[in-house]
C-alpha cells in the first residue's frame, strides 16, 4: 500500500515539474478506483460463494494503470493476499506498467498525452 501511495505521489510531483499531463494522474486514479471496486466485488462474492471475478480480469485492470488500487485493496480488504501465484503475477504486472510509464515519459519518440 505504501508503494502505491509513493508512486501516485511521484506522479503528482512529475506533473508539477511539467513532465506529464494531469490526464495521466487522473487515469491512474480512475483505474485504481475501478480496480479497487473489482477487488471489493470479488471479495464480497467470495464470502457469499457467488460468481467470482476472473483473476485475469483483475490483472488486466491492474496492468491498465489500476495496480495502485489493487495494492490498496489487498491491504484494506485483505483479499488475494495469500494466493502466491496471484501475487507473483500482480507484481509482474506492476513492473510491466512502470516500465511502460518510464518508456512513455523518458523516450524521445513517445510524447506523453
Amino acid at each position: 500500500m505504501t508503494f502505491a501511495i509513493i508512486f501516485l505521489s511521484l506522479l503528482i510531483t512529475v506533473h508539477l515539474l511539467s513532465f506529464i499531463s494531469v490526464k495521466i494522474i487522473l487515469f491512474y486514479l480512475i483505474m485504481s478506483l475501478m480496480t479497487f471496486c473489482a477487488f471489493a466485488i470479488d471479495k464480497s462474492a467470495a464470502k457469499k460463494s457467488q460468481w467470482r471475478t476472473k483473476e485475469r480480469t483483475l490483472h488486466l485492470l491492474s496492468l491498465l494503470c489500476g495496480w495502485p488500487g489493487a495494492l490498496i485493496a489487498q491491504k484494506l480488504l485483505r483479499h488475494k493476499t495469500q494466493k502466491q501465484p496471484f501475487k507473483k503475477w500482480l507484481y509482474l504486472v506492476i513492473i510491466i506498467n512502470i516500465l511502460i510509464m518510464y518508456t512513455v515519459l523518458f523516450t524521445p519518440m513517445f510524447v506523453p498525452f
